[in-house]
């Protein structure tokens, strides 16, 4: 039950909400203040910022293009650049700072020294918004590891290749490994003496709103060299920089810093981690180190959350649940069952049908309605308790998850024999075939209470090939694809389903 209580209050780090809260004040003095304020930021200051921001973009975008004059479309990862062709590149990192400013930031606090790269070939840092990677530009004009769609941007993609990015589509295997092999040689290189970029990473792979540091991915780890972990913080009070499922709207978001008189960015740069040789042995374990020294050093908890949780969540509002329907933080979930992204998408867009309120929590009357469209039989009753595992009366997604992958998965029962007693039941010519009288007559049978309406629904769910008659293939195929209605039969027919104990796995989570 404890760990149940835990999950139900389990942190968001993809949403601003509950996490930014503006104070909000009153009075005459507080409604004068603001007015000027208004009047400054967006009549002066945010016309002159725009103008500045723009300048300094065709700037850095021209300094880009002609310093990659002569370069391959795909440059080698070994590729070191000529003297005059680093000289003319330079000057980026001071467009980078002119557009950090631009965005009101004047003064940053940093504590701390950044490396060179025979110290650090690799920097990583914690990620909350674009800013992060203009700013680390600034600072040490890295060669960054970017999504792939990155490159095809216009102007920041040219930009983005002048510094030797390295894109990555991180979906793709074979993208992550080529990006995987460019680190090695680059850092090799860096190592080596060669005036090289030091490579940037943001090993949570994704933006979070900075009041938590998620799971590493362990690319930058791999090579088992030292890196430099730099914590950044934007304590503002008015505005918002975090990069978040609720925050999607960066143009928006930076006009609104550019409205305000001053915003502010802290960045620590932590000494040049390096590791032991139990920690080049094993890259998770570097990784877990790491994350705890910067979580750490930020004052914020670590969280078992991915980026693959942050996909999951963007499925969630596709279908227009609530986003904290699909909190469960995958890793966690893992540790106990095997369950991949796109299981847990498929598995997300079921329970949606099942929630059609969306408010995240099935009733036991939704559940019924959902399987046959009647009141709770005795059967659907036993059947939504299993999955019911902290017993508060409604099913999570959670506990869908949980009950569904134990069932499909983790269980001794044979499937195979369940299907086939139950295709044998319905198949009462024993023909091979079913149609749809034989179903309809067998389900009155089971559910009374069951409308002609939703038996014909079922069996034209089942019938594939529209032909009127369920073969056997066609009937495995559906149970496999709803393995709640496989559940449901295993409590008609009353077959021992010890080995289905989703209470003992959710309390191990």
């Amino acid at each position: 039950m404890e760990v149940q209580e835990t999950w139900q209050d389990l942190k968001n780090p993809f949403l601003s909400k509950g996490y930014f809260n503006p104070p909000k004040k009153s009075g005459l003095m507080w409604s004068i203040y603001s007015l000027v304020k208004k009047v400054i930021g967006c009549g002066i200051l945010l016309p002159l910022r725009v103008v500045l921001f723009f300048i300094l973009s065709l700037l850095a975008f021209l300094l880009s293009k002609i310093g990659t004059i002569g370069l391959p479309k795909r440059i080698p990862p070994d590729y070191v650049y000529s003297f005059w062709r680093r000289l003319l590149l330079y000057p980026i990192r001071y467009c980078a700072r002119g557009l950090v400013f631009c965005l009101g930031f004047w003064w940053i606090k940093t504590t701390g020294k950044p490396a060179n790269a025979r110290r650090a070939p690799i920097i990583i840092a914690n990620h909350i918004s674009l800013i992060d990677a203009v700013f680390m530009c600034s600072v040490y004009q890295p060669c960054a590891v970017a999504k792939s769609d990155v490159g095809n941007m216009p102007v920041v993609g040219v930009m983005a290749r002048a510094i030797q990015t390295i894109f990555v589509d991180r979906l793709d295997h074979n993208s992550r490994k080529l990006a995987m092999e460019t680190i090695s040689v680059r850092t090799d290189l860096a190592t080596s003496g060669k005036p090289v970029p030091q490579v940037l990473i943001f090993p949570e792979g994704t933006t979070t709103n900075g009041n938590m540091i998620i799971n590493f991915k362990t690319g930058a780890f791999r090579q088992g060299v030292p890196v430099q972990p730099v914590v950044l913080k934007y304590p503002n009070k008015y505005r918002n920089c975090a990069h978040t499922l609720d925050n999607q709207n960066m143009g928006k978001t930076f006009l609104g810093l550019m409205c305000q008189f001053g915003n502010y960015m802290e960045v620590q740069f932590l000494e040049p981690y390096i590791p032991s040789e139990e920690e080049i042995q094993n890259e998770h374990l570097y990784a877990e180190n790491v994350r705890t020294l910067m979580a750490d050093a930020l004052g914020v908890p670590s969280t078992e959350h991915s980026y693959e949780d942050m996909l999951l969540m963007k499925r969630a509002l596709s279908l227009q649940v609530p986003v904290e329907t699909a909190n469960i933080e995958l890793e966690r979930v893992r540790e106990i069952i095997n369950v991949d992204l796109d299981e847990a998408k498929e598995l997300l867009s079921k329970f949606a049908d099942i929630n059609p309120y969306g408010d995240g929590n099935v009733t036991v009357e939704e559940f019924a309605s959902y399987l046959l469209g009647i009141p709770p039989s005795p059967e659907v009753l036993e059947l939504f308790n299993r999955f019911d595992t902290n017993e508060d009366g409604t099913i999570n997604f959670r506990e869908f998850l949980v009950g569904l992958i134990v069932f499909t998965k983790e269980t001794n029962i044979n499937k195979q024999d369940l299907i086939e007693r139950c295709f044998h039941l319905f198949d009462e010519n024993d023909n091979g075939t079913i149609t749809r009288s034989e179903f309809k007559t067998i389900m009155m049978k089971v559910f009374p209470a069951i409308q002609k309406p939703e038996v014909n629904r079922i069996f034209s769910e089942m019938d594939s090939n529209r032909d009127g008659l369920v073969s056997f293939i066609e009937f495995e195929e559906y149970s496999m694809t709803h393995p709640e209605y496989m559940l449901l039969a295993n409590e008609v027919l009353g077959i021992p389903n010890d080995d289905i104990d989703t209470q003992d796995i959710s309390n191990q989570q």
